[in-house]
């Protein structure tokens, strides 16, 4: 100690591993700021002390999950067809008779899940 801008500085420590506490002066100013807390293995930073996101923040922020929702199916050989359905992606085609048409088309939401609640995606 006693180089550069730093004369001096002071060390804490608590009973029973309670942590370890320091704070310095600098250039005959004092101690400009209150103890600050070394961080060891017994003693770590909790999410919020290092600018973190808890388990909790992050399941309620960020998609946890990915699925297909339920199935949906339309007639197309002689019916009415379908037209786009926002969010829905097409998974199956199914041809009854085995002819060369398509009888029946299949879909299902793509969903995902934010905060244990799951929702269907929508299109852009």
């Amino acid at each position: 100690m006693n180089t550069g801008s730093c004369p001096a500085v002071q060390f804490r420590v608590n009973y029973r591993n309670g942590g370890i506490f320091y704070r310095s002066a600098r250039d005959g100013y004092g101690f400009e700021a209150d103890w600050s807390e070394f961080y060891t293995t017994t003693r770590k930073p909790s999410a919020g002390d290092v600018g973190a996101y808890t388990q909790a923040e992050c399941n309620s922020r960020f998609i946890t999950g990915i699925r297909l929702g339920g199935l949906s199916s339309v007639q197309i050989w002689n019916g009415p067809g379908w037209s786009d359905r926002s969010g829905y992606v097409v998974t199956g085609s199914v041809n009854g008779n085995r002819d060369e048409l398509i009888d029946t088309t299949q879909a299902r939401p793509i969903q995902y899940c934010i905060n244990g609640t799951w929702y269907n995606a929508g299109s852009i």
